[in-house]
């Protein structure tokens, strides 16, 4: 079973790993332009068994394949912040402010899903490339479940690093979502064997 310190070795010393985190980074800044790269190196994980991070020279070639996982990203990372920033506001107005900073709660558990959420959902479309188990929120929240107790530490090692990493959060999200999402998949792939 692969650890989470495994797969951070195994990022790191891929071939051309800072060109590939510097571009990544780069792109990342409008998150939406990396997230074709997430899909492939899904794709090549599933495909291939092994991690290999693709080279950024077939971009647009991604393109064909990883317009889906942005709408993945969108569902499962965009719509859980918005509701969660929502449903905080609202508690905010309803209490005049009263609550101080607890009525971001909603926001927290929201964001703290998201992730996971996102890298089981990208997992299911590399898997069937079928639209149908993309939105199948019970699926995904189940196999979630079932990993919850290997994804606290990533979970909140990701979310460390963003907030501590606010200035560069293009190059802090594309590592970190990178990791995750390849720790997620390599634990999905183990649970269903």
């Amino acid at each position: 079973m692969p650890s989470f310190e495994n797969v951070c070795e195994k990022v790191f010393a891929e071939k051309d790993f800072l060109k590939k985190f510097l571009i990544g980074g780069a792109l990342s800044m409008v998150p939406v332009l990396s997230l074709v790269y997430f899909v492939e190196v899904a794709r090549q994980l599933r495909f291939q068994k092994k991690l290999v991070l693709p080279d950024w020279e077939n971009y647009f070639d991604y393109w064909k394949n990883g317009y889906k996982g942005v709408i993945v990203f969108i569902v499962y990372f965009g719509v859980p912040w918005i509701l969660g920033w929502l449903l905080s506001e609202i508690i905010k107005f309803l209490t005049f402010g009263g609550l101080g900073f607890i009525h971001y709660f909603p926001l927290l558990v929201f964001l703290t899903f998201a992730p996971a959420f996102c890298a089981c959902g990208l997992y299911l479309l590399v898997r069937d490339a079928k639209w149908t188990h993309i939105f199948d929120v019970k699926t995904i929240f189940i196999r979630i479940c079932h990993l919850k107790s290997k994804l606290i530490f990533p979970t909140l090692i990701f979310w460390g690093a963003m907030f501590l990493g606010v200035p560069l959060y293009g190059f802090v999200f594309f590592l970190g979502f990178l990791i995750y999402m390849l720790y997620t998949h390599f634990l999905l792939i183990l649970n269903e064997h």
